[in-house]
């Protein structure tokens, strides 16, 4: 494999600003297999691909702390050996087989964006932003239900497409109050909401005619609070993260979908500075809440309750570390 990029950053009248560049890609990838009853090796991939990646992102300043971003690029998504071995393990979780799928192609990607961002003071911002990606071949997994088992295998999705908003801010919470407390204390939010649709192959009579993408969440949550005390010698982060319901695995032509139910979590960190700031000592605790993670069936296409594939709770985890600058 071998890869080359060229890249130009120009500037046109101190306010607009242009990045633009390609990426040029000659990919290879081989997966031998052994035989077990024969003992031979076969090679059953053996995939070659030239591809260019053109990416451009432009920059309008409209003040100093103002700037108006638009942006395209082209990605790839690349199978894994696990996704491509034309071999098969059991899921404990899922109760199913995992089937590799040697025919299994990259997925193409193109992607643009348009954002607007606003910097109030040192550290802070507010972007507002909005965004799409189109797939070609996106690689998903599937309930691959030919037999009475529901089994998971790896097909390529003809086409997707995704879009959404995304939200952003970052603020010093001095503006409620003068108090040293709050001065010394930073609020974080992020929020997304993503639409995504997938139509299944008409060729097949899949259980879900069309759906969301494989793992893609209609919204995102991530939120926070950051305080530091003693002369920056004390932090304290409070971070917490909700999803929306997702599908794990696409229906198949007798299992509906799984899906996994949204769950919060909340993690925290107190770090401390000694040996004149070379030495910080900090304390983690993550997945406070530990709410339970539950993978369902979702039987309403086939005017069925709900059932459950798997539930648990994954534990909260704790430590205590130590780092040295020297």
């Amino acid at each position: 494999s071998s890869f080359g990029y060229l890249m130009m950053d120009q500037k046109f009248a101190d306010k607009f600003r242009i990045v633009y560049g390609l990426r040029v890609e000659n990919y290879n990838v081989e997966v031998d297999a052994l035989r077990i009853l024969s003992g031979n090796i076969e090679k059953s991939v053996d995939d070659t691909k030239l591809d260019f990646l053109p990416s451009v992102n432009m920059t309008y300043s409209l003040t100093p702390k103002t700037n108006i971003r638009a942006s395209y690029y082209r990605t790839l998504a690349r199978p894994e050996f696990r996704e491509l071995a034309p071999f098969s393990f059991y899921d404990f979780e899922n109760m199913g087989m995992i089937i590799g799928n040697e025919k299994l192609k990259r997925s193409s990607i193109n992607n643009a964006d348009l954002r607007f961002e606003y910097y109030p003071s040192a550290g802070e911002i507010l972007s507002v932003s909005a965004f799409y990606k189109g797939f070609t071949d996106a690689i998903e997994p599937f309930r691959y239900d030919v037999n009475s088992t529901p089994d998971i295998s790896y097909f390529n999705t003809p086409k997707a497409d995704l879009y959404g908003i995304e939200v952003e801010a970052r603020k010093n919470l001095s503006f409620i109050n003068e108090q040293e407390f709050l001065k010394n204390t930073i609020a974080y939010l992020n929020v997304s909401l993503v639409h995504s649709k997938v139509k299944n192959p008409t060729d097949l009579d899949y259980i879900d005619k069309s759906r969301p993408m494989v793992g893609q969440s209609p919204y995102v949550i991530n939120a926070g609070l950051q305080h530091s005390a003693l002369d920056n010698k004390l932090s304290v982060n409070i971070l917490y993260n909700r999803i929306g319901k997702r599908i794990t695995q696409a229906s198949g032509i007798r299992f509906a979908s799984t899906w996994e139910a949204p769950r919060n979590v909340l993690d925290f960190q107190v770090g401390y500075k000694v040996l004149k700031g070379k030495g910080e000592v900090k304390l983690n605790a993550g997945d406070i809440l530990n709410n339970a993670i539950n993978v369902y069936y979702d039987n309403k296409q086939l005017s069925m309750p709900n059932e459950t594939s798997f539930k648990y709770k994954p534990g909260s985890n704790y430590s205590l570390s130590f780092n040295y600058t020297f």
